[in-house]
């Protein structure tokens, strides 16, 4: 804030803090760009605790917060600068007290409107926050009503675009205000919603009105002590107060006092702008244009200074300068900004002299050609380029004031490319077909104006071209057509009739075309410097990303020819493209050339080389084939296959037993060792690749691993349980009721109480095992619904007491729906072998339908004095067939018959139901799946002496078809 009394010059603060205030000391205040930025507004944010009501809270803060530094019984009221000129709208400060709605009394100014947020501020929260309301006379405050700010000199006022200047003492405390709001409520109170001014690279919500302001005004000692005041009410600072550079450290722009003395980590200021041109000269602007910077961490913008004073910064490396004097000389230069702050030298001075008036030069800018109000709906606005270049129209809109309303309402948005000496029609939508066939497009807002509505044509909402007053409810042009006269070349801020021809209503003659006098400006043959530093990243199988820096021209670059392996494959404007449909692992060559409006080309950039990348290999190897088992022993098995095949070659092979995989390996064999003697494997192989890519498993390959010789094997029992339950007893109480029935002789079942142990049918026989040194207990169980560690057990009994020789729990040792074969050693130096010894099972039993099935329980011992030789068996032809579920087998009962069914002697007779020819081939097959006798069928019948009793599988083979039968040999 620029104070003019000389008495408070002495309270300007501009020292350093000697110490950052412990308020921030949570806060890295190292952080540059949108990192600090969050940071502040999270401290912000979270320390503010009191949230003021607007009667009578922010009454009272402002009383105490806004106090004249030299008078405290008085407050200084924003926007004002006199008080002796008797006129109370302009009064600089006014008595604390004298607040209220009155003439001659200060009210509370939103600094930030509350109908430009969004949603409306209101009157709560962002509405009642202190540190952006600020005491203001009635008539000032009316005066500013919801006006955007926009840039001026001297005191506050209205400017002639009909935005608000707050005046050289106070634009400072307002972008500080803006800079607060903008944290603190972040998208409800953006900065561009409120400012006229250049959006800032990284941030399009930012403008550079409010950082340039934050520069020019920097903080006294007022805005210090208001600061303090409104913390200790609502508990949060305004940073940018405290540390005006904290907004060079977030959006870059001219440097802000640093008052904290941190200057951030990168101290390290971008390189020079280089090779800085002026073209496009005339009576009252220039085009300036350069190359880009570079910076350790990256450029942020460019400040452009006019005959050594600063004039703006950018985010381009190109600005169009305006408003200049004719046949005068200017300097200008450039400088780079980086998002720390730190300011490059300045560029070498270019220096230009404007041409004299009527000399035929370009025009500035784009300006209104013809204004047409006419009858009912035929209105229509024309806009003509004369500036030597092709313009995007995307920069550009039309705006209409209503009524003199004093602010553009209105808005509608241009789009396209308006060439060199070509116009642009808009019309309203419901016009006359004559002059809808000349608009290039149509609209009913803005195009609904009449004779009394300004109209204003802006560039970035900026006003550069004016018909009428936006503060002025008279007519100005009602049922007339204007056409711009041809000696007027430029856009005009000012309305100016005697620029204009005016004709009689629903005059559209000439609309579509316009002229200017002094001709088409001087042909342009100059071609634009070659693209360099052409880059490749986020190189693809199928594409690649380029980027290059900008090419420079006496007239404007105004697009840029991409080739591939010198084919032309793409047109431009931007300094970056994306190619695609591009080959993998293939070279290709790109370059890039820069033109101009008049089709002058560059050379082409130096040629850049690339190679796309190879496309992931996603095949897998084939399946491994012929898999085979040889030396099987009690213990071990060699394994061998068939190599797979890959279209990258094949890197290994997993070697998988019963789904478990085992081994990895780069050959085509391996011996599997720690098995199992007299058991069933499953064995199945894959391949992968070095990419990971894993074949399909083999064919599967069962074996059974020989078996140990034993000494004294006497079969003492092998035991079926009686059928039906319901002949013994369970002792009462409610039971759940297991059981199973197969086909062989003697169906069992097997009962389990809840809460009160188990029954069980085996208990009622006994055998004398008093002669054995070992019993061992074989048997099959399947459980159902059994609940997690409900347990499972085998018990004996030595004539005189249960022991639990066997526990199997749930979830541990079995689980739910899944077969079991269990083998269980008595040893008689552990237990008392009797001659009257018995067995159970017994289990937990919970009400949930739980089930357990027994099958096939074989009780042997063991002696000294007699062998059993191992089984032999055909590894290859083994077939596992669960005695579970050896009902769902497909059994032929029309293609042959078995009898006798059970056998109890040394034959069954195959009967066929038809007549068959040639050889056939049988197999009988066990319960554990395993082939116990083959050969070839003769006279119909098979000799069984050789087999065990138990339950079997006849498999009958004549070479086209396999036929199955269930038998059981007593």
């Amino acid at each position: 804030m620029k104070n003019k009394l000389l008495l408070l010059l002495l309270f300007i603060s501009s020292i350093t803090y000697a110490q950052i205030p412990s308020y921030y000391n949570d806060v890295n205040l190292s952080l540059t760009g949108t990192d600090l930025k969050d940071e502040l507004a999270i401290k912000i944010i979270g320390t503010h605790t009191n949230f003021l009501s607007y009667t009578p809270g922010v009454w009272n803060a402002l009383e105490e917060a806004d106090a004249d530094p030299n008078n405290p019984n008085d407050v200084l009221l924003i926007y004002g600068y006199n008080d002796n000129d008797g006129e109370a709208k302009t009064d600089r400060t006014r008595g604390k007290f004298d607040h209220g709605g009155n003439l001659g009394e200060w009210n509370r100014e939103h600094t930030y409107p509350k109908s430009l947020g969004t949603p409306n501020l209101g009157t709560t929260g962002p509405g009642s926050d202190a540190h952006h309301l600020r005491a203001c006379d009635g008539q000032m405050n009316s005066t500013r009503n919801n006006r955007k700010y926009a840039d001026g000199s001297g005191n506050a006022g209205i400017t002639a675009q009909g935005y608000f200047y707050p005046g050289d003492e106070w634009k400072g405390d307002v972008a500080r205000m803006m800079l607060f709001m903008y944290l603190r409520y972040d998208d409800r109170c953006l900065p561009v919603n409120v400012g006229i001014g250049n959006t800032i690279a990284g941030d399009n919500n930012m403008i550079d009105l409010f950082l340039q302001w934050n520069v020019e005004d920097p903080v006294n000692v007022f805005e210090d002590n208001r600061n303090e005041v409104i913390a200790g009410i609502q508990g949060n600072r305004n940073p940018f107060i405290d540390n005006p550079a904290f907004a060079t450290q977030i959006w870059g722009g001219p440097q802000a006092e640093d008052r904290f003395g941190i200057g951030g980590s990168d101290t390290q200021a971008p390189s020079v702008p280089e090779n800085l041109v002026a073209s496009g000269i005339t009576s009252s602007a220039t085009t300036l244009s350069w190359a880009a910077s570079t910076d350790n961490v990256g450029v942020t913008g460019y400040n452009v200074y006019q005959n050594g004073m600063f004039l703006t910064v950018v985010s381009t490396t190109n600005y169009n300068v305006s408003g200049l004097t004719q046949d005068t000389m200017y300097d200008f230069s450039v400088s780079a900004l980086d998002q720390a702050g730190n300011e490059s030298v300045v560029s070498t001075i270019v220096t230009i002299v404007t041409n004299a008036s009527g000399t035929g030069s370009a025009a500035t800018d784009l300006f209104i050609s013809e204004y047409i109000e006419g009858s009912s709906n035929n209105k229509a606005l024309e806009i003509a380029n004369f500036t030597g270049t092709p313009i995007d129209l995307s920069n550009y809109t039309l705006k209409k004031a209503t009524n003199g309303s004093g602010s553009f309402t209105s808005t509608v948005s241009l789009s396209g490319t308006l060439a060199n000496g070509d116009v642009f029609v808009i019309a309203h939508s419901s016009a006359t077909a004559v002059i809808l066939n000349s608009a290039d497009a149509t609209n009913a807002g803005v195009m609904s104006f009449n004779g009394n509505d300004a109209i204003g044509l802006f560039k970035n909402n900026v006003l550069i071209d004016l018909l009428g007053d936006a503060n002025s409810s008279a007519n100005y042009a009602q049922n007339v057509t204007l056409q711009r006269k041809s000696n007027i070349v430029s856009p005009n801020t000012n309305y100016t009739i005697t620029e204009w021809d005016s004709l009689t209503t629903d005059t559209f003659d000439n609309l579509g075309t316009h002229t200017i006098d002094g001709g088409a400006p001087p042909l342009d043959t100059e071609a634009p410097t070659k693209p360099t530093n052409v880059i490749a990243s986020n190189v693809t199988e199928t594409s690649v990303d380029l980027s290059w820096t900008a090419s420079t021209d006496n007239t404007g670059v105004t697009a840029y020819d991409v080739f591939l392996d010198t084919v032309l494959v793409a047109s431009v404007t931007s300094t970056n493209y994306s190619v695609s449909g591009l080959a993998p692992s293939s070279s290709y060559v790109l370059e890039i050339s820069a033109k101009d409006a008049a089709g002058n080309t560059s050379m082409l950039s130096n040629p850049l080389t690339i190679l796309t990348n190879t496309p992931p290999d996603t095949e897998a190897p084939s399946i491994p084939s012929n898999l085979a088992a040889s030396n099987i022993t009690q213990t071990s098995v060699d394994l061998t296959w068939v190599a797979s095949s890959d279209n990258m070659g094949v890197t290994g092979y997993n070697v998988i037993q019963d789904g478990v995989l085992i081994a990895t390996i780069s050959t085509t064999s391996y011996i599997v060792n720690n098995l199992n003697a007299d058991t069933v494997y499953d064995f199945t192989v894959t391949a992968y690749d070095s990419a990971g890519n894993t074949s399909v498993e083999s064919n599967p390959l069962t074996i059974l691993t020989e078996s140990v010789p034993v000494t004294g094997t006497t079969l003492l029992s092998e035991s079926y349980f009686e059928s039906g339950w319901d002949n013994w007893s369970d002792g009462g109480g409610d039971c759940a009721r297991y059981s199973g029935s197969r086909s062989f002789e003697g169906n069992y079942s097997i009962r389990l109480r809840d809460n009160s142990g188990a029954r069980s049918a085996m208990t009622s026989q006994s055998y004398d095992v008093s002669s054995y040194d070992s019993v061992e207990i074989s048997f099959y169980f399947y459980s159902y619904s059994m609940e997690n560690n409900e347990d499972f057990w085998l018990r004996y009994n030595d004539g005189n007491s249960w022991t639990t020789v066997a526990a199997y729990a749930s979830g541990t040792d079995f689980q739910n729906n899944n077969f079991y074969q269990a083998t269980v050693s008595l040893d008689a130096n552990s237990y008392n072998f009797t001659s009257n010894a018995r067995f159970r099972f017994q289990a937990d039993a919970s009400s949930n339908a739980d089930q357990i099935y027994i099958d096939q329980v074989v009780i042997s011992g063991v002696s000294n004095n007699a062998t059993r030789s191992s089984e032999s068996i055909d590894a290859n032809a083994v077939t596992y067939i669960s005695h579970l579920n050896t009902e769902s087998l497909e059994l032929f009962e029309d293609d042959f018959k078995l009898y006798p069914n059970p056998v109890s002697g040394n034959v069954i007779t195959i009967q066929f139901s038809d007549q068959y020819f040639g050889d056939i081939s049988y197999r009988i097959i066990s319960v554990l799946g395993q082939v116990v006798a083959k050969g070839n069928l003769t006279k119909n019948q098979i000799n069984v002496n050789q087999l065990d009793s138990g339950m079997y599988i006849l498999e009958i083979n004549d070479g086209e078809e396999i036929m199955t039968k269930k038998f059981i040999k007593k």
